[in-house]
C-alpha cells in the first residue's frame, strides 16, 4: 500500500528534468551504501549514496562537484551521486523508501513534504542540528524552512526557494514593437502584450499543463483551489472558473498560447522558450542557469499578472534530509552539513543554480550572473508570496486534476463542466487527506 500511494507523479515546482544519468564516485553494496576500513586507517571508509533530479549536464556537474566537497573536508566520506530527470525521481523515489533501499541523502521538495512525512521517509534533523552550532540553521529563509519541517521538526535543509515569476524574451517585444512587461501588468495589459508577439509563427505564452501553473492564475483572480483547512475544494467556484476560463481563451480564443504539442515532455514549455519562439512564460529563480547557457537571446523578469487578487504566486523550494533506515545517519548529516554550509553555499551560489535559502549567499548569486536584470523582482516577488499548500495525497489529486484540466487545453471542453467534475472528485480525496492527517498524529 506505501508503494501505491507514492508511485504516483505530482507537481513540477523547482522541477528541472531533460538530461537523466546516473554517475557515481565509487562502488556499492546491497542496501545502499558501502563501509571498508583501509589498513593503518583510524576512521572507517563510507559511502553514501545522494539522489537529486537533474535538467541539463550542467546542473549535474554543479552536484558532483558539491559532493566532492564532503570528501575535501571529510576524507573517509564520499557522496555517490544518482540522478534522474525531475519526474522520473519521484517515480523512483517511492518504491525505493518502501523497499528500504532508499539513498541515505534524500532530496526533497517543499510541495512534497506532507506526503512523504507522514510515511516517516524521512529523519527529522533538529538533533543533528542541535549539536552543530557553527551549522547557523538562523541563517536560512524562515518561510522555506517552515515549509520543509513537519510537526514543528526540520526534515530536510533547504538550498534554494523561489516564488514563480514572468520570464519574458525581450528581442521578441523589441521585434515588434512591443512594451516590456512590469509589475503594473493586469491580465489586459498581459493579453495585449501576448497578441502583439504573436506574430510570424511566434507565440506571446506557453503554459506547462499542470496545476501549480494554474494557481497563480486563480490567486491573481481573487480565487483558491481549496479552502485553508483543506477539507473543501474551491476550483468551480467563480473566481477560480473565471481564471481558469481566462488561460482557456488564451489557447482557443486569442490563440496566442502555444499548443501544447508534445505533453509528455516535462521540459516542453522551457523548450519553447529556449528556442525563441515564445515572448512569456511561468518558471522560478531555480532555472536561471538553464535560461543563461540556452536562451540566445535578451530576456528578463516581471511578476505574475494580477488581476486584482491579493496574492498571486506561490513560493517553494527543495532541500536534503536523512532517510531513517539509512547505516550511516551520521555520515549522512556530516555530508549535508558540508554541502549546506556556507562553503557550499557560496559555490552554489556562484554557480547561478538557484536562488539561495540561506541569505549569507544572496549577495554573491546575485554578483555570479547579471541576468536577469531585473533580479530584485525575485525578492519583491517572495514578500507579496505564499506557500503552495499540498495535502498529503497531493500526487494522486494533482494527478486527477491535471488529466480533468487537459480536457480544456486540449479539447476545449466548457470550462465549469471540468470544474464541476474536479470539485467531485476532489473533495472525496480532501477526506481521505483528513484521515491520514488523524492517523500520523
Amino acid at each position: 500500500m506505501l508503494a501505491l500511494a507514492f508511485s504516483l507523479s505530482i507537481l513540477t515546482a523547482c522541477g528541472s528534468g531533460s538530461t537523466p544519468s546516473n554517475t557515481s564516485s565509487g562502488g556499492q553494496t546491497s542496501g545502499g551504501q558501502s563501509t571498508e576500513k583501509a589498513q593503518g586507517d583510524t576512521e572507517e571508509k563510507v559511502q553514501l549514496r545522494w539522489m537529486m533530479w537533474t535538467g541539463s549536464d550542467e546542473e549535474k556537474k554543479v552536484w558532483e562537484n558539491l559532493a566532492s566537497k564532503v570528501t575535501e573536508k571529510y576524507p573517509n566520506i564520499t557522496v555517490k551521486f544518482e540522478t534522474d530527470t525531475f519526474s522520473s525521481y519521484w517515480d523512483k523515489l517511492p518504491a525505493l523508501i518502501a523497499s528500504g533501499s532508499a539513498p541515505d541523502i534524500v532530496s526533497m521538495q517543499s510541495l512534497r513534504m506532507p506526503t512523504f512525512a507522514t510515511r516517516g521517509a524521512l529523519e527529522p534533523l533538529d538533533p543533528y542540528i542541535e549539536k552543530t552550532p557553527d551549522f547557523k540553521i538562523e541563517n536560512f529563509d524562515k518561510s522555506i524552512l517552515e515549509a520543509l519541517s513537519w510537526n514543528g521538526k526540520v526534515m530536510a535543509i533547504p538550498y534554494d526557494l523561489g516564488p514563480y515569476i514572468l520570464y519574458y524574451n525581450k528581442d521578441l517585444f523589441d521585434k515588434y514593437g512591443v512594451p516590456y512587461p512590469d509589475e503594473n501588468m493586469d491580465w489586459n495589459s498581459f493579453l495585449e502584450r501576448a497578441k502583439g508577439t504573436t506574430q510570424d509563427g511566434n507565440y506571446g505564452f506557453v503554459l506547462r499543463n499542470v496545476i501549480d501553473q494554474v494557481v497563480p492564475w486563480i490567486w491573481g483572480n481573487g480565487g483558491d483551489y481549496m479552502n485553508e483547512d483543506a477539507t473543501k475544494s474551491l476550483m468551480h467556484e467563480p473566481k477560480a472558473a473565471e481564471a481558469v476560463q481566462f488561460l482557456s481563451d488564451l489557447f482557443h480564443k486569442h490563440k496566442v498560447a502555444m499548443p501544447i504539442t508534445d505533453p509528455g515532455n516535462e521540459n516542453f514549455y522551457r523548450e519553447a522558450f529556449y528556442s525563441g519562439k515564445v515572448a512569456m512564460y511561468l518558471d522560478g529563480p531555480w532555472n536561471f542557469g538553464n535560461v543563461r547557457a540556452k536562451a540566445n537571446f535578451e530576456w528578463d523578469i516581471a511578476p505574475v499578472p494580477n488581476n486584482g487578487g491579493k496574492v498571486n504566486t506561490w513560493i517553494a523550494g527543495s532541500g536534503f534530509g536523512i532517510f531513517p533506515k539509512s547505516k550511516h545517519k551520521e555520515e549522512a548529516w556530516k555530508a549535508i552539513s558540508v554541502m549546506m554550509g556556507e562553503e557550499g553555499f557560496e559555490y552554489l551560489a556562484t554557480t547561478g543554480r538557484a536562488f539561495p535559502a540561506r541569505s549569507t549567499s544572496i549577495e554573491t548569486f546575485q554578483k555570479a550572473d547579471p541576468r536577469p536584470a531585473g533580479m530584485d523582482l525575485v525578492t519583491k516577488a517572495a514578500e507579496k508570496s505564499k506557500p503552495l499548500a499540498v495535502t498529503t495525497n497531493w500526487q494522486e489529486t494533482q494527478l486527477m486534476i491535471n488529466r480533468e484540466l487537459d480536457k480544456i487545453w486540449f479539447n476545449n471542453e466548457p470550462v465549469q463542466e471540468v470544474l464541476n467534475n474536479i470539485q467531485k472528485q476532489f473533495d472525496p480525496l480532501l477526506e481521505k487527506h483528513q484521515q491520514i492527517l488523524s492517523s500520523s498524529k
